[in-house]
């Protein structure tokens, strides 16, 4: 069952194809605009069409959304753009953090350098994006 998830800062779109997961803010960059803001007071939003929307504040379902809801069904409608544009932005990422190390190794070649904190944290979002990505939904 096709499925919009968010909750602090993460989105979660889960397909037959797959599951998207990233921040709110990475999700903006991938989807081309930012993700329907919560209703005031709300910290999550489950929507599944034709089945639940509820809008949840601190584990509790406080209200329903609309059902349904467009915004979500385009969202959904939309996974194979947001794992195209996704792999866009960690290759492109990889890319300019290989440039940078060869640069390093070129300017100092017997220099081992320090581990770059950033180009591990962008390999740990793909992997984890990449683990997730292959969940499928039972």
């Amino acid at each position: 069952m096709p499925q919009v998830h968010y909750h602090g800062g993460m989105i979660f779109v889960r397909t037959d194809s797959g599951t998207y997961a990233d921040t709110l803010e990475n999700f903006g960059l991938d989807y081309g605009a930012h993700a329907p803001p919560l209703p005031e007071g709300m910290t999550e939003r489950i929507y599944e069409p034709g089945v639940r929307h509820p809008l949840i504040r601190d584990h509790d379902v406080i209200n329903g959304g609309p059902m349904p809801w467009p915004e979500g069904d385009d969202i959904i409608a939309s996974i194979d753009s947001l794992f195209a544009a996704q792999d866009g932005r960690y290759a492109d990422a990889e890319a300019k953090f290989q440039s940078k190390a060869e640069a390093r190794l070129r300017a100092n070649p017997d220099e081992i350098p320090p581990p770059d904190k950033d180009a591990i944290q962008l390999f740990n979002d793909k992997n984890r994006a990449m683990s997730v990505r292959q969940h499928k939904r039972l």
